[in-house]
């Protein structure tokens, strides 16, 4: 079960004196919202252009970094060996190996890729392993535990040589995000032609939100915004990318009450495709450049 005291951390990941400035829409730059979720410390707004969900007004970036700290490195620790095997099924439904083994040196970035454990399995496999990390504990505990290569940034200032990667890799990272287009437009100029993506990240158009509302575990600080099926496959087909593959999980949360039908929802949330959790494949095409 959920530790008590995890949830409410990132409930609360907020820190004092935090500089706030006004959003336009992360994704299609309009400045025409309107109200959707008051969360009391945060607010929810809704594009009326592209329906995006997006927190207005939002942390400047320099103090959005202050939220990535040691306590952040210790709620990654706690969990990373969860979010790994979420990460392994995932792999498993879209067949990773399949499509990739023998993986013969091929490139693979995973951006925040947290402690690394990740770029140890897909090390293992056979790829060249790169991580990006914002959280400094995080890539130095990835780099001396997991013996992996991680550098402790962002995407947009690494530096990466265009069309480098074969595979890019991000989960439950671009709902983090200041600049969402500047982001993708990044993976873009460093995925090589024919190239994959890999996304994770929450679902607000589910079930699972619909019931939870406020309490819904994906309604947190850290999240700036929140794609639907609809808003997300929009963004990436903006930057050129080709759908491959698309499924949804997850539905109720293992610490809550309504914990005696979690099987059961949670089975209706995958075979239907209605999960709270989405995952995009995509193709870079031969034409972008």
């Amino acid at each position: 079960m959920a530790d008590l005291k995890e949830d409410l951390y990132m409930r609360n990941n907020l820190r004092e004196n935090e500089s706030y400035e006004s959003m336009n829409c992360p994704v299609c730059d309009s400045n025409n919202p309107k109200q959707f979720m008051n969360m009391g410390k945060f607010n929810y707004v809704k594009c009326k252009n592209c329906d995006l969900i997006y927190q207005n007004s939002q942390p400047v970036f320099e103090h959005l970094l202050d939220r990535y700290d040691e306590n952040y490195f210790e709620y990654e620790v706690n969990n990373h060996e969860n979010f790994f095997k979420l990460q392994l099924f995932t792999l498993k439904d879209i067949g990773f190996e399949s499509q990739y083994f023998p993986a013969n040196g091929k490139k693979f970035l995973d951006i925040g890729c947290a402690t690394g454990l990740l770029l140890a399995y897909v090390k293992k496999l056979g790829f060249a392993e790169y991580g990006i990390e914002l959280c400094e504990e995080s890539a130095k505990y990835a780099v001396e535990k997991n013996h992996v290569n991680v550098i402790n940034t962002t995407l947009e200032e690494a530096g990466f040589e265009d069309n480098f990667f074969d595979v890019i890799h991000f989960s439950h990272l671009i709902e983090h995000l200041k600049d969402v287009r500047g982001f993708v437009a990044e993976v873009v100029r460093v995925l090589a032609p024919g190239g994959t993506i890999i996304v994770t990240t929450p679902r607000i158009d589910s079930p699972g939100f619909r019931l939870f509302r406020k309490q819904w575990r994906s309604a947190i600080p850290d999240h700036l915004q929140l794609f639907s099926k609809k808003t997300l496959e929009a963004l990436l087909r903006d930057h050129g990318f080709q759908i491959e593959f698309q499924e949804s999980w997850g539905f109720i949360p293992i610490d809550s009450r309504l914990r005696f039908v979690k099987k059961l929802a949670d089975r209706y949330a995958k075979r239907f495709n209605r999960g709270d959790v989405i995952c995009v494949v995509a193709k870079k095409t031969l034409q972008m450049d």
